[in-house]
């Protein structure tokens, strides 16, 4: 046995691995779809400083059809150190970006060599465009305090949000090869119940607030990999309400309908950094919601251990100061290709989202209720250039109220809350 494996490691010690070997074999293996084989006696040969430019484009071409985007750009990229002007390489360079969600890569590379793809790949000023509608549903309240303590009090006031209705379309188009932009205008009819309890009546004041947003941000590629992202949402309020307060001096309860309307907006910048199957984004929130001012540090790390958007996940830390107020957040996002045309994300976020901005600022939670859990699924489907997503999100929110018993005091109750959104995008 022992001269068997003497034999055998001599026999495989003679092979030569030159130039003229590792060109033959991988160009056999190329031809022949071994792909495993093409990728080990290609790594081979560039440990062992034979490194060209088919080498590189064959061990590309393999991680390609295994589906490991991120090995097979690698390998495209030094391919077209070697020859920046084949369009085999430049295009499936193009391909690997594209599968793993690199936008901005792939409207860079497309910009720079337009003239080595095919006539169906060319330059769009539009990008993509966007529609989507969602609403919510409650838990009807079952838990609402008042109901219990409405004869044992003076007074009491709280607001609920009872179900909302929202609608949002957006276009991202390319400025330059390094600048994305992306613009969206969305409309929220929430719909809410002031409640006011003066001993055992009470008043319940069903009222709309209709919010309009503009949103717009910028993706500044720096260099490759890397990119800044500045963001700007603009938020407009309007609705009427009755409100009341208890008056101290006088002993009873003051009411008044009111028209109220006012501005506010959040302020994003991330910095956004990928390596190879690793990436972080660092990012920064100022806002102004509901008369205070909140700001927001984080950091978002991503991994994709395959090389593909097979499997991956976002891990996302965020420290909010508000007035008077520090909270962390945290959040857990992991996303599966199911099937063939179906990927299936899920997430869990913990902590108090209260005037809370995330996703670079696009996403704001200004309602008057605390949101202290939300966990969800999306399900993910492109066919061509079309793209249908469905998400869906459990949130426990914690709603405050005031009222009046020998000196005004704060409580609270729960309330469950299930939102449906639905978003379908059209890519150029």
């Amino acid at each position: 046995m022992l001269s068997f494996f003497l034999l055998g490691n001599q026999l495989f010690s003679q092979i030569n691995y030159d130039y003229n070997y590792i060109e033959k074999k991988t160009y056999e293996y190329y031809l022949s779809n071994q792909w495993d084989s093409l990728i080990y006696l290609g790594n081979i040969g560039i440990k062992n400083n034979i490194d060209y430019f088919y080498l590189r484009s064959r061990i590309g071409a393999a991680y390609f059809e295994k589906h490991n985007y991120v090995k097979a750009s690698e390998h495209f990229e030094k391919a077209m150190k070697f020859n920046c002007s084949d369009n085999f390489v430049i295009e499936n360079l193009y391909n690997s970006y594209i599968n793993l969600g690199l936008e901005g890569e792939a409207n860079n590379l497309l910009r720079n060599y337009s003239q080595y793809f095919s006539d169906k790949t060319t330059p769009k000023t539009i990008s993509e465009a966007f529609v989507e509608y969602g609403k919510t549903n409650n838990n009807n309240n079952e838990n609402n305090k008042l109901n219990d303590i409405k004869n044992k009090i003076n007074w009491a006031e709280s607001n609920t949000t009872n179900n909302i209705e929202y609608l949002g379309a957006g276009i991202k188009y390319c400025i330059n090869k390094n600048i994305i932009m992306s613009t969206s205008y969305s409309k929220l009819n929430i719909d809410n119940t002031k409640q006011i309890v003066i001993g055992n009546e009470v008043l319940n004041d069903n009222y709309n607030l209709y919010q309009n947003q503009i949103y717009t941000n910028i993706n500044y590629r720096i260099y490759k990999g890397t990119t800044i992202i500045p963001a700007f949402h603009f938020i407009m309020v309007d609705y009427k309400t009755l409100t009341s307060k208890y008056d101290t001096s006088e002993n009873k309860v003051l009411q008044e309908r009111k028209e109220i309307s006012f501005n506010d907006y959040a302020i994003s910048l991330a910095f956004d950094k990928k390596f190879n199957v690793f990436g972080f984004n660092i990012f920064a929130n100022f806002s102004h919601l509901n008369n205070n001012l909140q700001k927001q540090l984080g950091l978002s790390v991503n991994l994709y251990p395959f090389g593909n958007l097979n499997f991956y996940t976002f891990s996302t830390f965020v420290f909010q100061n508000a007035t008077n107020n520090n909270n962390l957040i945290a959040e857990q996002n992991v996303g599966v290709k199911v099937l063939d045309f179906l990927w299936l994300e899920s997430f869990a976020t913990f902590g108090n989202l209260e005037n809370y901005v995330e996703k670079n600022a696009f996403i704001i939670y200004n309602i008057n209720e605390i949101i202290n859990f939300r966990a969800g699924i999306s399900l993910i489907v492109p066919y061509k250039k079309l793209q249908f997503s469905f998400r869906y999100n459990f949130l426990k929110k914690t709603i405050p109220f005031e009222f009046f018993d020998n000196s005004i005091k704060k409580d609270t109750f729960k309330q469950n809350q299930h939102f449906f959104l639905g978003t379908l995008t059209y890519k150029f």
